[in-house]
């Protein structure tokens, strides 16, 4: 029987808002590190008898304005579409699995039944050969023993024949001799007769009736 193997659904890991995080970080730090630089390029340019002025500083200790908002909102939107397309595909992945593994079932139980219909024909084929094999096997011992008898009488009828051959062939040759031994022995009565009759007749004394 041919065992469908079930089709697990892979997990496939969507990207968490924790990345749109990272980012704010990671731009907050180059921001810092421009205004470190410009900070420099002043003070190089500057008359060292003139004070360094500071600016006030914004939000942890950036300068204020020093982040585009619409550079950081298009970034977001930008991850959050990457975010969506991501999910969306692993959505429809999933989906997709799952009518997978629908039409897999779909396809397995009448293919059970099938195979369980073939399954119990063959073996009531195997039986059903099993069964004649037994009978043709009991057939061909009973006639195997019929033919080496039928051989047997064959023979004990041609030696019965060539007997009753034999003993007819004698017969008519025993048959035969006293045929003649018969024949001489009329022969020899038919002659004295004879002879006996032209005796009397030849006898003046014999007068008849």
């Amino acid at each position: 029987e041919r065992k469908l193997t079930k089709v697990s659904s892979p997990v496939i890991s969507v990207p968490s808002m924790s990345d749109a995080a990272s980012l704010v970080r990671e731009e907050r730090a180059r921001k810092a590190e421009l205004e470190k630089r410009r900070k420099a390029k002043l003070k190089d340019e500057q008359n060292v008898a003139e004070p360094v002025l500071e600016v006030a500083s914004g939000w942890e200790g950036v300068e204020a304005g020093a982040i585009d908002d619409n550079d950081l909102a298009k970034r977001q939107r930008i991850l959050q579409e990457q975010l969506e397309a991501k999910h969306r595909e692993a959505v429809s992945q999933a989906r997709r699995l799952h009518e997978l593994q629908l039409e897999l079932k779909a396809l397995e139980e009448p293919l059970k039944r099938e195979i369980f219909a073939v399954r119990t024909k063959l073996e009531a084929e195997i039986r059903e050969e099993s069964r004649i094999v037994g009978d043709v096997n009991r057939l061909r011992k009973e006639l195997f023993t019929a033919e080496k008898s039928l051989a047997t009488v064959r023979e004990r009828k041609n030696g019965l024949a060539d007997e009753l051959v034999n003993i007819m062939a004698d017969y008519e040759k025993r048959k035969e001799s006293r045929l003649e031994e018969l024949a001489v022995i009329l022969g020899e009565k038919s002659n004295a007769s004879n002879d006996q009759s032209n005796k009397n007749k030849s006898d003046p004394s014999f007068s008849g009736f």
